[in-house]
């Protein structure tokens, strides 16, 4: 698999930090003052852009951000960060462990909390609550190299109240955690950043980005991330799982072994997902690999899909916005799904539907379905056999199209639209040769998909 980059932040946003405070569980703090002995003592010193360096050891305590400064004479709520050190006080991942024993490692609930918070290279843990729980925060949220496992609830559960700021998710893991591995919440305005993720194991989705159930229009930008093996067989918990009216961009993501979805995005206007692997997700529950409910462009490319369970790729509309979707799926392979790509009924005819330079491979029903007012370009396809697909008006033998004329969905009643495969390709689209544990197709190699190589 591809190695993740690896990039260490350390202060919010893009203001400096004022003042640093030394944390050391000895009291040494490498001779650096103030030096306290508890984060919390440190916190509650704390002024406005202040960084709070925690030196190595395991800080068994609860730290919360209602604290900050309370005791100064005049408390004030501001941007604060934590960054764990080494001995000699040098940026150092993982050596600083926060065992919240009593609640989250790290923590802020009920008013809000007016700053915003970043925390780099700490290892977070609770016994009986998320490892990190940060409600109603007016300000940006930062994690570069966290990691949040084994909670008995979420990993990483952290919520902006306030529109125009940012969530950004860097090099950090949640693993093995009771319910979700990360669960973000924001508002109109909030970017969400996620880069270098792993979510994995988890009990409940590996990844949830929503807007506390309201259409609310968020950018969402995900790369070279990992959802695999999330939820249990009795639910429908996805890998990853996006709610949001505004953009979603997601490159180089594996979603690998989810019970429930490999990935689901609901309500995005413009959706782009490029560069990605979804494996074995929806078995034995009759999932789909990738399932978007749209409401504007949806751009699909360089995606391997492989033994997903009722479709590789499903896609419906959002009834308001169904006027306005076009779907262009190009350049990605399907290998032995039930169905490659299911197109819902719910779109309307004037939905432009392109799915071109694309091979198709062992699919247990049907490459393709159309729903019942799609019209499909699905030319320049490989359909697995130099003859073309198997459709009533085609003598050819290679993968089985579903349509109005041969309904294999099982609708009945001519509940399906219509597919333009010719011409096919009569080889497969060529592809570059990558090694079997890729996180993702790297490109191919000439035509009409080299445009779109990375």
């Amino acid at each position: 698999m591809k190695k993740m980059i690896c990039v260490l932040v350390a202060v919010v946003g893009s203001s400096a930090h004022a003042a640093s405070l030394y944390v050391d569980t000895g009291g040494v703090c490498a001779n650096l003052t103030p030096c306290y002995s508890t984060i919390q003592s440190a916190v509650n010193d704390a002024m406005p852009n202040d960084e709070i360096r925690v030196f190595p050891g395991v800080y068994q305590e609860s730290v919360n951000l209602s604290g900050m400064g309370t005791s100064l004479p005049q408390p004030q709520e501001g941007n604060i960060g934590f960054v764990s050190v080494d001995a000699n006080d040098a940026l150092s991942v993982g050596t600083a462990t926060v065992d919240g024993q009593a609640g989250p490692a790290f923590t802020h609930l009920g008013n809000v909390f007016n700053g915003g918070f970043s925390l780099v290279g700490f290892i977070t843990q609770s016994t009986n609550d998320d490892a990190i729980d940060l409600d109603a925060i007016a300000g940006d949220i930062m994690l570069n190299h966290v990691t949040a496992d084994n909670a008995p609830e979420d990993g990483i559960d952290v919520e902006v109240v306030a529109g125009g700021h940012d969530i950004t998710i860097l090099n950090t893991q949640a693993n093995g955690n009771t319910k979700a591995g990360f669960n973000l919440d924001g508002l109109a305005g909030t970017t969400v950043t996620i880069d270098a993720v792993v979510a994995s194991g988890n009990g409940d989705e590996g990844l949830r980005i929503d807007t506390n159930g309201s259409n609310i229009d968020m950018t969402v930008s995900i790369n070279n991330t990992q959802v695999n093996n999330n939820g249990v067989v009795s639910g429908d918990s996805a890998g990853a799982d996006i709610s949001t009216s505004g953009a979603v961009d997601i490159s180089h993501m594996e979603a690998k072994e989810n019970p429930g979805e490999g990935l689901v995005v609901e309500l995005a206007t413009n959706t782009t997902i490029r560069h990605s692997l979804f494996e074995g997700n929806g078995i034995p529950t009759n999932f789909e690999g990738v399932y978007l409910v749209v409401g504007g462009a949806v751009q699909l490319s360089h995606l391997d899909v492989i033994d997903n369970a009722i479709a590789g790729v499903g896609i419906v509309a959002t009834p308001e916005n169904n006027d306005n979707t076009s779907i262009d799926i190009s350049c990605s392979q399907f290998t032995n799904n039930d169905f490659g790509v299911i197109l819902s009924n719910d779109l309307t005819d004037n939905t432009s539907v392109q799915i071109n330079n694309n091979n198709w491979r062992d699919s247990a029903t049907a490459a393709l379905h159309a729903g019942l007012n799609a019209t499909v370009d699905a030319s320049n396809n490989w359909w697995n056999d130099a003859s073309g697909p198997n459709h009533p008006s085609s003598m050819g033998t290679g993968e089985a199209i579903s349509d109005q004329a041969n309904d294999l969905l099982g609708q009945g009643g001519g509940s399906a639209g219509v597919v333009g495969f010719t011409p096919f390709a009569t080889s497969p689209i060529d592809q570059l040769n990558v090694a079997a544990d890729a996180l993702f197709i790297d490109g191919f190699e000439s035509g009409a998909c080299a445009q779109w190589t990375e």
